[in-house]
């Protein structure tokens, strides 16, 4: 998703997916980009104790300080929000949202490799 306007908008890439689908090896060759200013799910300065986005006014500083565009990984936004809510309250920025999706049977497959379900 894309939102458009003014060219002195922030350039937000948000990397989200269901757990154990490959957002944290995403986020983690994406930051080896100089150009981009990395913010993983568990940096207090964007998000709470419960790995959510603070609210964008409550960030936006630190958005605005990022010397290029800012590279998100936010955990658990979509379960207590829709996407389309995110993209409305970041539609200041040039938002963009990488959706990393994963066959589900890997998926539990991998959460019972972590011991997460039996």
């Amino acid at each position: 998703m894309h939102s458009t306007g003014l060219a002195a908008q922030k350039r937000i890439i948000m990397i989200m997916g269901v757990q154990r689908s490959g957002t944290t090896a995403l986020f983690h060759l994406m930051t080896e980009d100089p150009d981009l200013d990395g913010y993983h799910k568990d940096d207090p300065q964007l998000n709470d104790d419960r790995y959510l986005l603070r609210p964008e006014p409550e960030i936006r500083d630190v958005l605005q300080s990022a010397r290029g565009p800012v590279l998100l990984k936010p955990i658990s936004e979509t379960m207590v929000r829709s996407l389309e809510d995110v993209c409305a309250e970041y539609s200041a920025h040039q938002l963009d949202i990488v959706w990393l999706y994963r066959d589900p049977v890997n998926v539990v497959y991998s959460w019972h490799q972590k011991d997460w379900i039996t």
